[in-house]
């Protein structure tokens, strides 16, 4: 169930910003915190309480029971709800007209557990990435609508749907009608944050109805979202103003204010030096300016240091991460440097001339099979440490796990370097993913598992590809085998073994 976490990612949403170099002192006196804010989110998470929300002990008797729910304390409706799944259609979805339908072929028949009138969602965006398709509603109320109001759906493309939730407002009681126009709201609006016509723009406004808590509740206020745009000092407000009285509710700086950014990337031969160096972003790596902050770069090798200058800075790096910390055996662990201006994208490369094949191929390997492993179980606690990883030991043929850290020969013998293999770094890691799981095991099932994930990373039946050295064509062991047990069981012989449970 828990693998459903996965689908925030699906509602992520990209808000367009300007961009400035540094921040401007002034505008944090302009500024009014969103009704509501200064409270933590209010969400209450449990299993299924059939007497405190008979609705959903409905949807269980349709669905199936086991599921997760995380309630809107608030608007008393389910923020998220994850499980093992209910099938919503026949046959796959293959267009978004049929997502559409499907999701609100849900949506109607659980309406009352959703806080959903369905005549009042209109589709925000559908969106179809890795084998699943996110619907996100927003609400309307008298057609106008309602700020942050979103019914989002995950479904699979087969047509099952294992996760959703509700920040849809239920009862609203407000007439839609505005005292104050659009033009009033923006000229009060403008005032505030020091507009000056000719020299400043107006960007447009939309009516919505924002809703503002009340004690234990929930009211609604009819207001006219406005923008402008204002040089000195510089910033874009957006301003909430109440539609009926002209006061501004709310208003931020939608201004992203430059840091130190880049990406972290390298030449890596991916999926190991059979197959020639790849350019490949470098997940998880601490970044540092000299003298200043430091951070680290995210799944997709994008980072982002706080930083408050303009003048160019020093930026470091080592193959060193929240989880893979390579120790280099052959020329030392290298150092990246180089110079960023603040708010320009600077990238760090690791090539040769910063550190070698194998270090930089266990690096990112080692940090690919970790986040797969918590793409499907993101709170699992094990495989979150900064692991020591060994690159160019001298000796050759072999590579291990030594209980907590991985560890990679040097080429020679008539073997490659094992540190340059993708498959090999993804078996070593493995061990470790069986270990935190079953404690002390049968050997051949720790070889199996580790096979398996090799294969399940590279796609590739052969383990060990390049193993002797050049022979690109063949490695050490193969899944695709018919090997069964216990005709084809060798006492003794775990490596052998194992491929009967990767076979």
């Amino acid at each position: 169930m828990r693998r459903a976490v996965l689908v925030c990612a699906l509602f992520a949403l990209a808000a367009t910003a300007a961009h400035a170099f540094v921040p401007v002192a002034e505008r944090e006196d302009l500024a009014i915190p969103a009704p509501g804010s200064e409270r933590a989110p209010a969400w209450e998470t449990a299993g299924l309480q059939p007497g405190l929300h008979p609705e959903a002990a409905a949807f269980e008797s349709r669905a199936g029971s086991g599921w997760r729910y995380q309630w809107n304390a608030l608007t008393g409706t389910p923020h998220a709800v994850y499980g093992a799944g209910v099938q919503l259609t026949d046959g796959p979805i293959g267009t978004e007209s049929a997502a559409e339908a499907a999701a609100r072929s849900f949506i109607a028949e659980n309406a009352a557990f959703l806080g959903a009138d369905p005549e009042g969602l209109r589709v925000r965006s559908i969106v179809n990435a890795m084998g699943k398709w996110g619907v996100i509603f927003d609400q309307l109320h008298q057609g106008i609508e309602v700020e942050g109001a979103r019914l989002r759906l995950v479904m699979t493309e087969s047509g099952r749907l294992y996760y959703f939730g509700s920040d849809l407002h239920p009862g609203i009681r407000l007439e839609a009608s505005a005292d104050l126009d659009a033009a009033a709201a923006s000229r009060k609006a403008a005032r505030e944050v020091r507009f000056v016509p000719g020299r400043d723009r107006e960007e447009g406004g939309e009516l919505l109805i924002l809703p503002v808590p009340e004690g234990e509740g929930m009211g609604y206020r009819l207001v006219w979202r406005v923008r402008h745009r204002v040089e000195e000092p510089f910033g874009i407000w957006v301003s909430y103003v109440d539609a009926g009285t002209g006061e501004v509710l709310w208003r931020y700086d939608d201004v992203c204010y430059a840091n130190v950014v880049g990406t972290t990337a390298g030449d890596v031969e991916d999926y190991g030096y059979c197959y020639g160096e790849q350019d490949r972003r470098m997940p998880n790596m601490r970044v540092a300016v000299t003298g200043g902050n430091s951070g680290y770069s995210d799944p997709q090798g994008n980072y982002e240091i706080a930083h408050s200058g303009t003048a160019p800075v020093t930026v470091t790096a080592q193959l060193d991460g929240r989880w893979i910390n390579v120790n280099d055996q052959l020329d030392g662990d290298g150092t990246f440097t180089g110079t960023a201006t603040p708010g320009v994208p600077f990238e760090i490369r690791w090539t040769d001339g910063w550190e070698n094949d194998a270090a930089r191929d266990i690096y990112l390997h080692g940090n690919r099979i970790h986040d797969v492993v918590k793409q499907y179980d993101p709170g699992w606690a094990s495989p979150d440490y900064r692991m020591s990883a060994a690159a160019n030991i001298a000796s050759t043929c072999n590579a291990y796990w030594d209980g907590s850290t991985i560890n990679f020969y040097r080429a020679g013998g008539g073997c490659g370097n094992t540190g340059q293999m993708g498959d090999v770094i993804y078996h070593e890691y493995a061990h470790g993913i069986t270990q935190w799981i079953y404690g002390s095991n049968p050997a051949d099932v720790g070889e199996g598992n580790s096979d398996t994930a090799a294969l399940l990373l590279d796609g590739n039946s052969i383990c060990g590809e390049g193993f002797y050295l050049n022979q690109c064509s063949s490695g050490i062991r193969d899944a695709e085998n018919t090997l069964r047990y216990p005709e084809d069981y060798q006492s003794g012989q775990i490596h052998f073994n194992g491929q009967i449970i990767s076979g």
